[in-house]
């Protein structure tokens, strides 16, 4: 998807000015460094999805259910993220990096959205990866 929209991108607006999500033009240089920084920050909250597909994978012992649940799990987070009662918790939610981009794409730059994303997307895979290595390690598996 990312090498997708950059390429379709340079093909169809070149290095012309596009509008930015402040309303002013930004040149296209800007705009294409928005774009990859935008997806680059996709990656750890994505990251962050995929641990806890690990974790519901190993704690069911089907790889089916981590496959499918995940997708339940990030569309429950994206709904709750969406209350406006939970402003204090959503930094905390992995999926707010997948909205987090915003700052990039305006000309008053700002990244604390960007930070708190990446340093709780960090903290989910670490929980994540950690209680799915405990999990597989106290399992009794018997040599063939």
């Amino acid at each position: 998807l990312a090498v997708s929209s950059i390429v379709s991108g340079l093909l169809l607006v070149n290095r012309d000015p596009v509008v930015g999500l402040s309303g002013t033009l930004l040149s296209g240089g800007t705009a294409l460094r928005a774009v990859v920084l935008s997806w680059l920050s996709t990656l750890l909250p994505a990251l962050a999805l995929c641990a806890i597909a690990l974790l519901v994978s190993a704690l069911a012992r089907n790889s089916w259910v981590g496959v499918g649940v995940p997708v339940v799990i990030a569309l429950l987070l994206q709904l709750v993220a969406l209350l406006s009662a939970i402003d204090p918790v959503r930094p905390a939610l992995p999926t707010t990096g997948f909205e987090a981009w915003h700052g990039l794409a305006r000309t008053d730059r700002y990244t604390g959205p960007l930070t708190d994303s990446a340093i709780a997307s960090v903290g989910w895979i670490a929980v994540a990866v950690g209680v799915t290595t405990w999990l597989v390690r106290r399992r009794d598996v018997a040599p063939r």
